[in-house]
């Protein structure tokens, strides 16, 4: 084992060696910073226009609006309790919407929990699944919304254009698109 050399705070040993001192500054970083992440939520479509700010609002305002904003944490789907709340005549549109919204794929499936299970097995890789889903929970927030809002009871119509289209334009799954017509049928020209 090799001999220790004992430590000297005196000056470096004079054996021909250049001993000096400086003060180094600030540090330099020789490596570039990454730049700053932040989480945004896209919005659908390439432009956006800010018309005008709203005007503040009172601590009254921001609960209402919070109350009734629709939460990101429900389910896709609404629940049969969620449903069964809606009058009688608007659970009878809600159904028929779904039924009509899977038509193609099979006929008479009026829940919720049905088209959406023909949603998913009808699916590929390309499918935007989860948008699709929303526009069945939309289709429900929707004809809720409107029961609400009109006082609507068990014997209340609902109007036929409550819903709107069936699938947002750009939405519509290749499954649900309308065939052309063959080259031999009949109406083809």
């Amino acid at each position: 084992m090799g001999r220790r050399r004992k430590r000297t705070n005196g000056p470096p040993p004079g054996n021909g060696a250049y001993a000096f001192t400086a003060e180094s500054g600030e540090p330099v970083y020789t490596y570039p910073m990454p730049p700053v992440k932040t989480r945004v939520r896209l919005l659908p479509g390439n432009k956006c226009e800010i018309l005008a700010a709203a005007p503040p609002l009172s601590p009254g305002d921001v609960l209402e609006l919070s109350a009734n904003t629709p939460r990101d944490t429900r389910p896709l789907l609404p629940a049969s309790e969620e449903v069964a709340r809606l009058p009688k005549l608007a659970r009878e549109a809600f159904a028929a919407r779904c039924a009509a919204r899977v038509a193609r794929l099979r006929p008479n499936a009026a829940t919720p929990e049905a088209a959406a299970a023909l949603i998913l097995a009808a699916a590929t890789v390309g499918t935007p699944i989860r948008r699709q889903l929303l526009c069945v929970r939309r289709d429900f927030d929707r004809i809720a919304y409107l029961a609400n809002k009109h006082n609507w009871t068990d014997d209340t119509p609902v109007p036929p254009n409550a819903f709107g289209p069936v699938w947002p334009e750009g939405l519509t799954p290749d499954w649900a698109k309308e065939l052309p017509p063959a080259a031999d049928s009949p109406g083809a020209s």
